[in-house]
């Protein structure tokens, strides 16, 4: 069984540009890493959370509307593993990115 981890590891391979191939790269029981050239896309349960732009060092996040812990673990999977020094936190049902409020397909730097 490939793990979240895994999928950590080959979505950061992705970053790098040493993908074991393009198209689906890792795929667990709920998440999918898609890469082509110097875009890198995070799905989870078939909707893309976080876009990356390599070139650009843009990430796009997207809850999809769910607003859930599992949604927020792979958010945060994202921004841990580019090392941007950002987490997601949740407070009273509002969620906010180091202190900011977190706005959905915003452009985040990395």
């Amino acid at each position: 069984m490939v793990t979240k981890d895994k999928c950590a590891y080959e979505f950061l391979r992705q970053i790098q540009g040493m993908g074991e191939k393009k198209g689906q790269a890792c795929k667990t029981h709920n998440s999918k890493i898609l890469g082509h050239k110097n875009k890198v896309t995070y799905e989870l349960h078939g909707c893309p959370i976080a876009k990356v732009d390599k070139k650009r060092r843009l990430i796009k996040m997207d809850t999809c509307g769910y607003h859930t812990k599992t949604t927020k673990d792979h958010l945060n999977l994202v921004l841990g593993t580019l090392k941007t020094g950002k987490t997601i936190t949740q407070k009273k049902g509002e969620w906010f990115i180091n202190g900011s409020k977190f706005d959905n397909n915003k452009f985040v730097r990395y």
